[in-house]
């Protein structure tokens, strides 16, 4: 992967990064995968996003990173993606087209 430059764009503004201590309002909360839907929607709406926990097994996460390791690694080795998603990050678009656990598990909830 290219690694691009700097922006230069003044149209485009990037943001300064966040200081290490700041400290947010709210966090995320952590609830189990068998949490009822009504519990799950509450913490979308007064949250904006729920973490499920145990969502899938161990066996299938190890599934997942088998078969992504393939466009995983490749990335890693670059320096990262762009200023604005950040060099640590990595993104590996079409998913459910790169590994057949996160397509079965989205098209039949089988984990």
């Amino acid at each position: 992967m290219e690694r691009k430059e700097k922006n230069t764009d003044p149209a485009i503004r990037l943001l300064p990064p966040i200081d290490a201590s700041y400290q947010p309002v709210r966090a995320i909360t952590k609830i189990p995968a068998t949490s009822s839907l009504d519990e799950i929607l509450a913490h979308l709406e007064r949250d904006g996003g729920v973490i499920l926990t145990d969502f899938v097994s161990l066996e299938t996460m190890n599934r997942i990173n088998d078969e992504l390791e393939p466009y995983v690694k490749p990335i890693a080795e670059t320096d990262g993606y762009d200023d604005f998603i950040g060099r640590k990050t990595l993104v590996i678009p079409g998913l459910v087209g790169k590994s057949d656990t996160i397509a079965n598990i989205l098209d039949n909830n089988e984990t």
